[in-house]
C-alpha cells in the first residue's frame, strides 16, 4: 500500500499513516517504532564475542568435527560396492518414462528400442518402474543387439513394473508391417517381481504378416516360468494367438483385466503345469474363435481361460460371455471357481470343460488327474446340444458344486467323469438337468498291445483306457491282451470307480426330458431336491438299462404329476427309494434289485416288463398299483393308502370256505388266519389253495362255519 508523505518536507518533519510514524532525514523517510532487540527476539543470551553463549560453541563444534573424522564413518561413505544391495527404486529413483528414452506414443513411430531401453535401464538399476504417458506405442520384433533377437517385441526382466497412465489411454500395439509369430510382452525366462499395470496390448492380428501366417506365437503377454507376477487394469485384445500366456511359473495373480478378441485362449496356463495362480474379477469376451474348426467342432485349447496341468488356481468373480469355450481344465488339481458367470449364447460355444489330464497324479492312483469347485457360479450354454453348461471328458477325476445355477440345454454333461458332487443348485435347462452317459473309450480288444500309466510317465504316452462290460479301467501295466478276465487277475488293469451325489437341489420345470438321465455303470445319490417340472417327459430321475451302479433316491419332494422315478429292465444296480414325497406322482419300476420303503406316492407302476425280487414295504400309496408284471414276485409289507393292495382284511366264511382274491400272493405264501367274529360251529382254519398274483383260499374243518376270519399275508 502507497504511503501518501507530504510534498516538500524539511529535515525532522513527521507524518504517520496506518498508526505508523515516519521521520524525514532530509533525504528520505524512516519509519519510527520499536526496537528489535536481541532479547525480544529470545537471543539474549547470544554474544558472538563470548564462547559459551554461542547457539553452537566452539567447544561443540570441535566434537562434531570429530566425530565426522571418525574412520568408519570415513570408510562407509566411501564405499561403492553397495553392500546391502538397495537398489534405485528402494529409493526412489527407478522411475523411468519411456518418453524420456524417446519413445513418441504418436500411433505411427516404432517406439521399440526406446521402450525397452527404458526396461533395460530400470534392470541394470536392479528394478524400476517404466512409464507410459498418454499414447499408442507401436513395437517391432527386438532389435539385433538383444539375447531374444527374432522371437520378441519388449523384454521384461526382474523387479520391473509397466506402468501405463491409463488402461484407455496407453495402448502397446505391433506396427502394421511386424512380422508374424512376436509376442508383445514378454518375460525372460524365471523372472520374477514383474508387474504390468493400467495399460492395453492390442496384438493387431489383422495385419499381413499374420493373417498370412496365423500359427505363429502371436500373444499378447508371454510369461516364461516367471514368479510373483501381478497384472493389473490391463486389457488385451486383436491377438491371433493367447491374450495372457503362463508358459508354467507360480505366484501368479490377475487382477481387474480384460479379454477380447484374442484367437487363442484369453489366458493359458499351461507350460509345464502352472501353480498358485490367482484370476479375480476380469472379463473374458469372444475370444478363442480362430480355434473353432471348419466343421464347427471347437478345438482342444480354446477357451476364455483354460488350465492344463495346472495346481492351486483360483478364479473369482469372472465373466465369460461367447467365447469359443467358456473355460476348460485338462487334469488341473485343486482349481477353485467362485461367482463367475459362463454364458453362451451364439450356437456353437460351448461352456465349462473338465478333461481328465494325461500325467500321472503324485499320490500314484494311477488315473487321470482333475480336480474343481465351482461354488456361486451360473452356467447357461444356450444353443449347443452335444456339449452341456459343464461337459465331462477323459474321466475327469472330481468336481464339486455349491450353490450354482445352470439354464442351458443341458447342465452336467457326464461322458466320461469320476467323482462328482452337487449340492445346494438349481437347474433349468430345456432338455435335462444332468446326464451321466457311457464312456467314449473303445472297448477292451484281445490281441491289442496296451500302454501302462508307468510308459506314460516316462515317456509321455497316455495310458490307455477301455471299456468291458460297461464298466471303465485304466491299463497299469503294459501288455498284450489274452482274455479280459486273465488280464484283471493278473493286475493289468485297474477298475476306474465311478459316483455322484445330488444333495438339495431343485430342478425346475424347463425339463423336456430328465432332470437326472443315467445310462452307464455309475454309482449316485439323489436326497433332499425338488423337482418342480410339469413336463419331464421320460422321466425326473431315469436310469436307463445301462445303469448297473447302484443308486439311493431319498427325502425327495415333488408335487405335480409326473413320472418321479423310472428304471427301465435291464439296469442291473442295486436300488434303493426311501422317504421320497411324491403324492401325485408314479415309480415306473423294472428292476429285480429295487427296495422302495416309506415313500409317499400316487402310483408305484411295474407294466413295463416283468420284474421279480423288489421289495416295497411301508409305503403310502395314495391312487393305485398297476402292473401287468408279477406282483406276486415282489415282496409288499406294510404298505397301505387307498391305492395299496391289500396285504390284510376280513373275509366271512361260507359253507366253511371263502376265496379270497389278491395281486400280490405268492405261491407258498405264508398267510396267517385269526377269527374275528364266530359264527356257525367253528372248526379249524387252514389256508387251501393259493393261486399265485390271483387268490388264496381259507377253508374251516367245519363245513357250517360262517366265521368272520382276519386274514394277513406275511410273506
Amino acid at each position: 500500500m502507497a504511503i501518501n508523505f507530504p510534498a516538500s518536507p524539511s529535515t525532522n518533519d513527521t507524518h504517520t499513516e496506518n498508526a505508523i510514524t515516519w521521520i524525514f532525514n532530509g533525504t528520505s523517510w524512516d519509519a519510527q517504532g520499536d526496537q528489535v532487540t536481541a532479547a525480544s527476539i529470545g537471543l539474549g543470551n547470544v554474544d558472538n564475542t563470548a564462547d559459551a553463549d554461542k547457539p553452537v560453541s566452539t567447544a561443540t563444534h570441535t566434537a562434531l568435527n570429530l566425530k565426522a573424522d571418525d574412520a568408519d564413518l570415513i570408510s562407509h561413505t566411501s564405499n561403492t560396492s553397495n553392500p546391502h544391495s538397495v537398489t534405485a527404486a528402494q529409493v526412489g529413483l527407478g522411475f523411468h518414462s519411456v518418453k524420456n528414452y524417446g519413445a513418441t506414443g504418436d500411433d505411427f513411430t516404432d517406439d521399440t528400442t526406446a521402450i525397452q531401453d527404458a526396461l533395460d535401464a530400470a534392470s541394470a538399476a536392479g528394478g524400476g518402474t517404466v512409464y507410459f504417458p498418454a499414447g499408442t506405442y507401436r513395437v517391432d520384433k527386438i532389435d539385433a543387439g538383444h539375447s531374444d533377437t527374432g522371437k520378441w517385441s519388449l523384454s521384461v526382466s526382474s523387479n520391473v513394473t509397466l506402468l501405463g497412465e491409463g488402461r484407455d489411454s496407453v495402448t502397446i500395439k505391433p506396427l502394421d508391417s511386424a512380422l508374424y509369430d512376436m509376442p508383445v510382452i514378454h518375460t525372460e525366462d524365471s523372472s520374477t517381481k514383474v508387474v504390468i499395470q493400467s495399460l492395453t496390448v492390442d496384438g493387431n492380428k489383422s495385419r499381413a504378416d499374420v493373417v498370412a501366417n496365423p500359427d505363429g506365437e502371436d500373444e499378447g503377454i508371454n510369461l516364461k516360468l516367471s514368479t510373483k507376477v501381478s497384472i493389473f487394469n490391463v486389457r488385451v485384445i486383436n491377438c491371433q494367438q493367447d491374450g495372457i500366456d503362463f508358459d508354467g511359473g507360480e505366484g501368479l495373480s490377475v487382477v481387474g483385466c480384460m479379454f477380447e478378441d484374442n484367437g487363442g485362449n484369453g489366458i493359458h496356463a499351461a507350460g509345464s503345469g502352472t501353480e498358485n495362480l490367482t484370476v479375480t474379477n476380469c472379463h473374458f469376451y469372444r475370444n478363442a474363435l480362430y480355434r473353432i474348426t471348419g466343421s464347427g467342432k471347437v478345438g482342444l485349447s480354446a477357451a476364455g481361460m483354460d488350465v492344463r496341468e495346472g495346481r492351486f488356481v483360483t478364479v473369482q468373480g469372472c465373466h465369460f460371455l461367447d467365447n469359443a469355450r467358456q473355460f476348460a481344465v485338462y487334469g488341473g488339481e485343486f482349481v477353485k471357481v467362485s461367482n463367475c458367470v459362463f454364458y453362451a449364447e451364439i450356437a456353437g460355444r460351448g461352456g465349462v470343460e473338465l478333461v481328465g489330464g494325461t500325467e500321472s497324479p503324485a499320490d500314484g492312483t494311477g488315473f487321470h488327474r482333475g480336480d474343481i469347485s465351482f461354488t456361486n457360479c451360473l452356467f447357461w450354454s444356450k444353443y449347443i446340444a452335444d456339449h452341456g453348461d459343464v461337459t465331462f471328458e477323459s474321466f475327469f477325476h472330481r468336481a464339486r458344486f455349491i450353490g450354482c445355477e445352470f439354464h442351458g440345454s443341458h447342465g452336467l454333461k457326464v461322458n466320461s467323469g469320476r467323482e462328482i458332487s452337487v449340492a445346494d443348485c438349481y437347474f433349468n435347462n430345456s432338455q435335462r438337468g444332468i446326464e451321466i452317459l457311457e464312456p467314449t473309450q473303445a472297448n477292451w480288444a484281445t490281441s491289442t498291445a496296451y500302454v501302462s500309466l508307468e510308459t506314460e510317465v516316462t515317456s509321455v504316452i497316455e495310458p490307455d483306457i477301455v471299456v468291458e462290460s460297461g464298466n471303465a479301467y485304466i491299463c497299469i501295466k503294459d501288455h498284450t491282451s489274452g482274455t479280459f478276465a486273465t488280464d484283471l487277475a493278473a493286475g493289468n488293469w485297474l477298475l476306474i470307480e465311478r459316483e455322484i451325489t445330488i444333495n438339495n437341489s431343485t430342478f425346475s420345470d424347463a425339463a423336456s426330458s430328465n432332470a437326472v438321465r443315467v445310462d452307464c455303470e455309475y454309482n449316485g445319490l439323489v436326497s433332499g431336491c425338488r423337482f418342480e417340472g410339469t413336463t419331464f417327459g421320460n422321466a425326473a430321475i431315469n436310469l436307463l438299462s445301462g445303469a448297473d451302479g447302484d443308486w439311493t433316491i431319498t427325502d425327495n419332494v415333488c408335487h405335480t404329476a409326473i413320472k418321479c422315478v423310472s428304471i427301465i429292465w435291464g439296469s442291473a444296480g442295486t436300488h434303493t427309494i426311501t422317504n421320497n414325497n411324491f403324492p401325485l406322482g408314479t415309480f415306473t419300476l423294472a428292476s429285480s434289485t429295487v427296495s422302495v420303503f416309506g415313500n409317499r406316492v400316487a402310483t408305484i407302476n411295474l407294466n413295463n416288463v416283468n420284474p421279480s425280487g423288489g421289495i416295497y414295504r411301508n409305503n403310502e400309496v395314495l391312487t393305485s398299483v398297476t402292473s401287468t408284471a408279477a406282483l406276486e414276485d415282489q415282496t409288499w409289507s406294510g404298505n397301505y393308502g387307498a391305492g395299496a393292495e391289500a396285504e390284510n382284511g376280513t373275509v366271512a366264511l361260507v359253507a366253511g370256505t371263502a376265496t379270497v382274491s389278491s395281486n400280490i400272493v405268492p405261491s407258498g405264501a405264508t398267510i396267517s388266519l385269526t377269527r374275528q367274529v364266530t359264527g356257525g360251529t367253528v372248526g379249524h382254519l387252514t389256508v387251501g389253495t393259493i393261486t399265485a398274483g390271483t387268490s388264496f383260499v381259507i377253508d374251516s374243518s367245519s363245513a357250517t362255519d360262517t366265521s368272520t376270519i382276519f386274514w394277513k399275508i406275511e410273506a
